[in-house]
């Protein structure tokens, strides 16, 4: 039966999700073929990154050159074959991991007609594939539905509409916008170690326990290392399997400092479910590729408009209506130096700016002040 309409809600996330499921990654046997395959091709770029590879270090990651990566489709081919009928062998299933089979047999249909137009990424401990342009043409329900819409709040760059769910260049010049941005609700944005930049991180992590024993305080971090140093004062750190039930303890009712870990979108924190949220820290690229592009990109507009986008989505999980507030931390040096360089704060929407204005202004009689003055207004603000 042909489908008429599909809805996009919360485009931003449905597409690190498509990128996410166009993206194979495979470690093992898999990883040190490929590493085996390539090795020339690495040294002539770095020998000391080659190395680093070569000892298993998971930070460092090479991207293969395009022209090698050419050259070697066959050989390449040829190994994902046999990984293939090792998946289907039961004598040779230990040759590699599940993580490499479930990659196989899921990620690599996917891009497997346009492997040659992949990006290839070698790491210490896996390797990873990933289209430049997501072929999304190899599921046609999607291309044959009668009605695509998409929604979003902050999507910072329409074109990869375009790029990842080949939309036509001139329907995404006709997007459907509102004419007033009121129904965001009531947050106050404060960045403590702007106002005052002694604030060490264990003033703030007792400042925050301290806010998280009458009311539900969310701090969302960038990684699991990250995520332990909040691990003494976190009454919940909710993965994956566990979010779900978290989520609904908190808006039943008072739970304390929940963690989640490099989770900015995607879920609804309403009203006293989340009353203070805090953002530690700048967010974490998930794919490999990425991390190579952001070193190399790092500074410019693309990378400034994608991580503020980033952080704004996280910002709006405690407040999901107009009716809503909010108190809101931007905490860590990374992340306060980020906001003030290079004007990457005015890449908010319009109505994060303005809130972020009226924040400024009610927060200049705290700049140089103690932590006291800080407890006194997050109180005086609903926290």
């Amino acid at each position: 039966m042909p489908i008429g309409s599909i809805v996009i809600d919360d485009a931003h996330a449905c597409l690190e999700t498509t990128e996410g499921q166009f993206t194979m990654k495979a470690d093992g046997l898999f990883r040190d073929r490929m590493l085996q395959l390539f090795r020339e091709d690495l040294r002539l770029q770095s020998e000391a990154k080659l190395a680093d590879i070569t000892t298993g270090q998971s930070n460092s990651q090479a991207l293969v050159p395009f022209w090698a990566w050419s050259d070697k489709q066959s050989q390449v081919f040829a190994l994902l074959s046999e990984i293939d009928t090792a998946r289907r062998t039961p004598a040779r299933q230990g040759d590699f991991t599940e993580e490499t089979y479930s990659s196989l047999r899921f990620n690599y249909p996917l891009i497997k007609q346009s492997l040659g137009l992949c990006r290839c990424v070698i790491t210490g401990t896996e390797v990873e594939i990933s289209p430049r342009i997501i072929p999304i043409d190899v599921i046609p329900c999607f291309g044959n539905a009668a009605r695509r819409i998409v929604m979003s709040a902050t999507l910072a760059d329409n074109s990869v509409l375009v790029s990842h769910f080949n939309f036509s260049p001139d329907s995404i010049t006709k997007s459907i916008t509102p004419t007033l941005a009121n129904d965001i609700g009531d947050r106050m944005i404060l960045i403590p170690q702007e106002l005052n930049p002694e604030f060490g991180d264990d003033t703030l992590k007792a400042f925050f326990e301290g806010l998280a024993a009458k009311r539900n305080v969310v701090v969302i971090v960038p990684s699991k290392y990250r995520s332990q140093y909040w691990q003494d004062v976190a009454a919940m750190t909710l993965k994956a399997e566990s979010l779900e039930e978290g989520i609904e303890k908190m808006k039943g009712g008072h739970v304390g400092l929940v963690v989640l870990i490099n989770k900015y979108d995607g879920i609804d924190l309403p009203k006293k479910a989340c009353e203070v949220l805090v953002i530690d820290g700048l967010p974490d690229v998930r794919r490999e590729i990425d991390k190579i592009e952001e070193s190399v990109l790092y500074g410019t507009e693309q990378i400034l408009s994608q991580r503020i986008q980033r952080i704004e989505q996280g910002m709006g999980r405690g407040v999901r209506s107009n009716d809503d507030y909010c108190l809101v931390f931007l905490v860590g040096k990374t992340l306060t130096n980020f906001l003030y360089k290079a004007g990457a704060a005015q890449k908010f929407s319009s109505a994060t700016r303005a809130q972020f204005a009226l924040s400024e202004q009610l927060s200049d009689e705290l700049h140089g002040k103690q932590i006291a003055a800080l407890k006194e207004v997050s109180e005086s603000n609903g926290a």
